[in-house]
């Protein structure tokens, strides 16, 4: 998936799974990702930098996001962070409040 911002483009891994029997779309994409962008030095010169850029960046701690699609309660949340806590290599799982979102036009894909 890419994200174009005002510092560049970056390129973030995302997988899917589409449950066509719950009709529910489970995406896990990476939320900080490196991009390459370009600028004029005072000497007429381009300049290649790295940026750091994040698909939401008011949750910069968050190496991967979780975003489940029409789940309606049909899997109640406080079961999924349970069972995504248990998975040895991962450290911290909390739920984001959708409506608190400033970044929210990110997630549009």
């Amino acid at each position: 998936m890419k994200l174009k911002l005002k510092n560049g483009k970056a390129s973030f891994s995302h997988f899917t799974f589409e449950d066509k029997i719950h009709d529910i779309g489970w995406s896990l994409f990476e939320n900080k990702a490196i991009a390459k962008t370009s600028r004029i030095k005072n000497t007429g010169i381009f300049e290649t930098i790295d940026v750091t850029m994040y698909m939401l960046p008011e949750f910069k701690k968050a190496d991967y996001i979780l975003k489940i699609d029409n789940n309606d309660g049909l899997f109640p949340m406080e079961k999924i962070i349970q069972a995504i806590s248990k998975v040895v290599q991962i450290a911290m799982v909390y739920p984001i409040n959708k409506d608190k979102l400033k970044s929210k036009n990110n997630l549009i894909f």
